[in-house]
């Protein structure tokens, strides 16, 4: 099981089972949305997501 937080932690989550291999993207919409020059993610099923707090 994979858990964590926003930066406060008032939202906090956990994900059960493996993660996939991380994925890095350089494209333009992911520099927009993150601000930086590149993002890292993994995808999740959403079936295995539970928020703990928040959210």
């Amino acid at each position: 099981m994979t858990t964590g937080s926003c930066l406060c932690g008032e939202v906090k989550f956990a994900i059960e089972g493996t993660l996939a291999p991380l994925q890095i993207c350089h494209c333009g919409q992911c520099q927009k949305a993150q601000g930086s020059a590149f993002v890292t993610n993994t995808p999740v099923d959403e079936s295995k997501l539970t928020f703990v707090a928040g959210g």
